[in-house]
């Protein structure tokens, strides 16, 4: 079986390479038969003038979906993405290996400013902050993870002056994105099944059974559906995979259309905006980008949404002279339009976790060789474990005089080695090489080279420390400065305490009992320390994104708001923004299944605008 297995892989990734030449959606070249190019010589190359009528600048989970509904109408779309096109690409598509995109061209790799409060054990207390550069942005490399939230969420943004986003409003928004394929759900109201994205249900291991059995142990609700009625509570995963593989945005809004609309919806790959021109009434007439070491500007003639990320897209406001005055002239950017909010308001999901360890317990959670067994039948029929998101059930828990869900367990069933560990998770942490020196020797002497057989992680879902993103001053077009502030708010440090003590009461309880595991600890720096102090040396040392970023460029009417509710950026005309940096604050979920709401509601709002429908 094995055998088979790794020889289907060959043939299978071998015949990747050859379609991959024939599947593409994008452009390789400019298209001669646009209205205008002109060139002419420069220092930088040839400059290209091209006219379209509308331009969405970044191909990520929310531009994707934009540029598909715009080009339904008769209207001329270009969507531009930085990286390369998502098609054969197997770390994208097997949700399985979703992990193994960080530090590759598909990934940005950004990293934060040393954080002061948090990320002790982390190399200069830095941490890697991955974003999709790759058709589909995040949704290509993200864990699958669909979740909206809970209505209080919505209705706490139209509180705080994003009219017209309150949860009866963007509701419709995300049955329309959906196409719910779990028999169980797929009747449900609380879902649609005629939406592009495929959403599927993970199955539950038997540990996520036990995960869920201590919940309802310690008295929380265990739900039929975090999507529906109720969104606290301990419940399976939802998850953006159909057949097997992963759904991102390029393949539910863009392949199966690109063909037949080529000659209105086009795609460029490998292009790098360097910012929006305005004309004197500060209206946004184009955009400057470089593609094969050519300037090209391609104009807008009605108007450019900005689709480029929670990191990218205030970054790209402040190069194009919208953004806080003091910053724009520290880097010698004309202003166009002072917005003081621009890269400010960030806010992330911060999480610690928790590790456990169960002799006999390999049967009942993921390992390598399950894995490795599991191949044939996942290459030949798309099933098993391959297909699914590493992730296995969650609890959204809420504490005492709160409305909404302030903590969120994540379960991780998958029994992890000192080789993945140290290669993979303690790497894409930056963890210092010295903190985990002796739980290496630990468990390559007690464990069989197993560091840990499962792992709970406890994240704060409504941060109270918010953070920014800066031009960088020694390079303006290069890596922002990101400064997330984690912790620096004791309110998130509390949250994250909780969460810790609510998974010793789970380890506690007769659920867990029968699973005859114990917590590892792989460091003892925090020993010393008695009661709370101690837990709080714990949160504060081993402090990581679970890569939430959101709320940049956020929707609102007070002076720190970006945009409006209908996502128009304040101080100019014809530029909007479209992706999670408009959140007015976090949710009580992963933003990706939002992020697909915001692009269906937007691209409504603009065909409205301009009579397409």
């Amino acid at each position: 079986m094995i055998k088979q297995s790794v020889y289907i892989a060959l043939v299978a990734f071998f015949i990747y390479g050859i379609l991959k030449k024939h599947v593409s959606i994008a452009r390789d070249h400019i298209d001669a038969t646009y209205d205008f190019i002109i060139g002419e010589c420069s220092l930088t190359g040839f400059t290209f003038i091209i006219y379209y009528l509308l331009l969405a600048v970044g191909g990520g989970t929310t531009g994707a979906v934009v540029a598909s509904r715009l080009s339904e109408s008769n209207v001329k779309v270009l969507l531009i993405e930085a990286g390369d096109e998502d098609s054969f690409e197997p770390l994208v598509s097997v949700p399985l290996l979703s992990a193994l995109n960080q530090f590759t061209n598909r990934d940005w790799s950004y990293m934060t400013e040393p954080q002061s409060n948090a990320c002790h054990h982390m190399e200069n207390n830095v941490l890697p902050w991955p974003r999709g550069k790759i058709l589909g942005g995040t949704s290509s490399i993200n864990t699958l993870l669909y979740a909206r939230g809970c209505p209080e969420d919505f209705d706490s943004w139209k509180e705080s002056g994003a009219d017209g986003w309150g949860y009866d409003d963007v509701f419709p928004y995300f049955i329309k994105s959906e196409h719910m394929i779990s028999s169980r759900l797929a009747e449900s109201p609380y879902h649609g099944n005629e939406g592009k994205l495929f959403i599927n249900e993970k199955k539950l291991n038997p540990v996520g059974k036990s995960f869920l059995k201590a919940g309802e142990e310690l008295g929380f609700e265990v739900l039929d559906d975090y999507n529906g009625e109720k969104c606290s509570g301990f419940s399976t995963f939802q998850e953006t995979t159909n057949k097997g593989y992963r759904q991102n945005s390029a393949t539910a809004y863009l392949r199966q259309h690109a063909r037949e609309r080529q000659e209105n919806l086009h795609i460029i790959v490998r292009s790098h905006v360097q910012k929006v021109l305005f004309n004197k009434k500060k209206i946004a007439t184009a955009v400057e980008l470089i593609k094969n070491g050519q300037k090209i500007i391609v104009n807008a003639t009605k108007e450019i949404i900005l689709s480029a990320g929670v990191i990218g897209t205030p970054q790209l406001l402040m190069l194009s002279g919208v953004g806080p005055s003091t910053e724009l002239e520290r880097n010698k950017i004309n202003v166009v339009s002072h917005l003081p909010g621009v890269g400010q308001n960030l806010q992330d999901h911060v999480m610690t976790g928790t590790f456990f360890y169960g002799k006999n317990i390999s049967d009942l959670v993921l390992t390598p060789k399950s894995i490795l067994l599991s191949a044939y039948n996942y290459l030949v029929h798309g099933t098993g474990p391959i297909g699914h998101t590493m992730m296995d059930a969650f609890a959204s828990v809420k504490w005492k005089d709160s409305s909404l869900p302030q903590s969120q367990l994540m379960l991780l069933a998958m029994e992890t080695d000192t080789f993945a560990f140290k290669n993979f998770f303690a790497k894409g942490a930056n963890y210092k090489t010295k903190v985990f020196e002796e739980a290496y020797a630990e468990a390559e002497k007690e464990r069989n080279k197993i560091m840990f057989s499962f792992a709970i992680i406890n994240n704060v879902l409504h941060p109270q420390s918010v953070g920014s993103i800066r031009l960088n001053p020694f390079n303006p077009n290069g890596h922002p400065l990101i400064d997330p502030k984690y912790l620096t708010d004791q309110r998130d440090a509390d949250i994250l305490i909780k969460g810790l003590e609510l998974v010793d009461k789970m380890k506690k309880t007769e659920a867990f009992k029968e699973l005859q595991v114990n917590q590892v600890y792989f460091h003892h720096s925090c020993d010393n320390i008695k009661g709370k102090k101690r837990l709080e040396c714990m949160v504060r040392s081993d402090t990581f994104t679970t890569y939430h970023p959101c709320c940049t460029a956020k929707i609102g009417h007070d002076k720190m708001a970006v945009v409006d509710t209908n996502l128009k950026v304040y101080g100019v005309k014809h530029l909007r923004v479209a992706d999670a940096s408009v959140f007015p604050h976090h949710i009580s979920s992963p933003p990706q299944a939002t992020c697909y709401m915001i692009g269906e509601k937007v691209s409504d709002q603009i065909q409205k605008e301009w009579h397409l429908i």
